[in-house]
């Protein structure tokens, strides 16, 4: 690639240099070869319309404006062979995720699709967005449903980084956002104190399973989970009853990690579609990159960031569907990681919300509560047994002008309140009720209990005659409400069976995942 001035006889106007291109600035002269672009309704589908001669101008006025504001912007794709102009492509400054983002865009006339044209200009602009604009991060924000787009910018080196709906022309559009970091001269791996790692953010081996699989595998083999990994939990049984075919449409959905979903994703062998819902935009990007690198793109997977109560949403999209999941525990990578402060064992903000961009964290909720609240939220939430000492020990604090903002501040908060239990007992019994005290909260933040009542309640309507569901629980709660649903709704003759009595993982499991201990699943089948 030569940059700006580097290729003797070009005027000011050129940028840059590629084997079969050249990219230089846009000029008025541009107008009639921009019509053949912009004006050709199947280049234009992500945008919902071909555009009109006004708007042709507007565009390429627009690109002048950038020139002049950044130095850079859209710039005209020239083929050398021809010196035609075949398209578009340069960096423009997106909003995204409340900031602004420099974009790698590109359109070209259809004429020369599937010719590698977009890949070699994009990874030019890539190059002179690091070497010559000094950025650290570009992007590439594509319309979920442009597997042309999502293939160049993944072999642009770049990986999925978020995804978001953006409303144009009266329509939603899932849009996935791509990004790939200027690479750092050099990185020292992560220090530690002692032999080994103990923090979170310290298993660096642990966070990058891809490349250091032998010592996940280890962790896993000792009966823990991997730091930002979750182990799937009654894989087996689930499939068993589930017994996806081929061609079928299904529903996971809790998305979380995806080890359900890719097995689900096996059985369906290429064909049918699965679509995957979860709450949580942090590790919903996260998994939708691991599972596309294993193959599962758009063809067959459509993820949404979305409750699972909205699922009557989603069948008015897509119809109903063959099978579905529901797995209602909280995912080991968000409790392990104490930035999300869903733990109690490490210190970090004292949120515990599901997805962080809404609603208040429980910081904020033993504000706004009553003690009284408090305590009817650890019994009803928790079976919390010293729920009255708790709830007295919290607001003793609050009222004192103390803000509970970190996870370790209640943690020592409930300690000091059941410092009257015996010796021999006491560290296990604040250990206790430490877990159903952050459980009691978590659930309460999050309206868990109303999203599954609404879920169960819409379940029947999105699932086909003789649909399948299974439904994984983690507390009692939440079992004897999937449980009476599936009774009351049985006899009302809208499921034709389900199952009587819980379904647990084995022995084995439970000896190599110790969180799956707790888990109970139901199933039911539509009449």
């Amino acid at each position: 690639m030569n940059q700006k001035g580097g290729v003797e006889g070009w005027n000011n106007n050129k940028i840059l240099e590629t084997e079969r291109l050249y990219l230089r600035r846009m000029t008025q002269d541009d107008y009639c070869s921009l019509c053949k672009i912009l004006q050709d309704p199947e280049v234009m589908y992500a945008y919902e319309h071909a555009f009109s001669g006004q708007e042709v101008q507007e565009w390429l006025d627009r690109q002048l404006e950038r020139y002049e504001e950044y130095g850079f912007g859209l710039w005209a794709v020239i083929l050398k062979e021809t010196g035609k102009m075949i398209g578009q492509c340069g960096i423009t400054m997106q909003d995204w995720n409340d900031r602004r983002v420099p974009e790698i865009g590109y359109l070209f006339q259809k004429s020369c699709w599937h010719r590698g044209y977009a890949m070699e200009a994009a990874a030019a602009c890539r190059d002179y967005a690091f070497q010559t604009l000094d950025m650290e991060e570009v992007f590439s924000i594509i319309r979920e449903t442009n597997l042309a787009s999502i293939r160049v910018a993944e072999r642009n080196g770049m990986s999925l980084k978020g995804s978001f709906v953006k409303h144009y022309y009266h329509c939603d559009m899932p849009h996935l956002v791509y990004s790939v970091e200027r690479e750092p001269k050099h990185r020292r791996r992560v220090r530690y104190k002692g032999t080994h790692p103990r923090r979170f953010e310290e298993k660096y081996k642990e966070l990058d399973p891809l490349k250091y699989a032998d010592t996940v595998e280890k962790v896993i083999r000792k009966g823990s989970t991997p730091a930002g990994m979750h182990i799937s939990i009654c894989v087996r049984e689930i499939l068993d009853f589930l017994k996806i075919r081929p061609g079928q449409t299904g529903l996971d959905a809790t998305l979380g990690y995806g080890g359900h979903t890719q097995k689900m994703l096996e059985c369906l062998k290429g064909g049918g579609h699965l679509f995957a819902l979860d709450v949580d935009p942090i590790e919903l990007a996260k998994t939708r990159e691991r599972l596309g690198k294993c193959g599962y793109g758009p063809e067959i997977l459509t993820i949404r960031q979305m409750n699972f109560a909205d699922i009557d949403q989603l069948a008015a999209e897509t119809g109903p569907f063959d099978f579905a999941l529901a797995d209602l525990g909280v995912s080991s990578m968000q409790i392990d990681n104490p930035e999300r402060g869903f733990s109690y064992k490490q210190e970090g903000p004292l949120d515990l919300r599901l997805n962080p961009e809404k609603g208040i964290p429980a910081s904020e909720r033993l504000r706004e509560i009553t003690r009284e609240e408090l305590e009817g939220m650890l019994l009803e939430n928790a079976d919390e047994p010293y729920a009255a000492q708790i709830s007295r020990a919290v607001f003793s604090e609050i009222r004192k002008g103390k803000e509970i903002a970190t996870t370790t501040q209640l943690r020592e908060i409930i300690g000091n309140a059941l410092s009257f239990l015996p010796e021999n007992e006491r560290k296990e019994g604040i250990k206790k009720s430490c877990q159903r005290t952050f459980q009691a909260l978590r659930i309460d933040v999050n309206s868990e209990f109303e999203v599954l009542e609404e879920f169960l309640e819409k379940l029947p309507d999105v699932l086909k005659s003789g649909g399948r569901v299974a439904i994984l629980t983690f507390h009692s709660g939440e079992d004897r409400l999937v449980k009476k649903s599936f009774q009351r709704l049985c006899r009302a003759g809208v499921y034709q069976d389900f199952s009587r009595e819980v379904i647990r993982p084995s022995a084995e499991e439970c000896a190599m995942n110790s969180r799956a201990r707790s888990t109970k699943m139901r199933w039911a089948v539509k009449a």
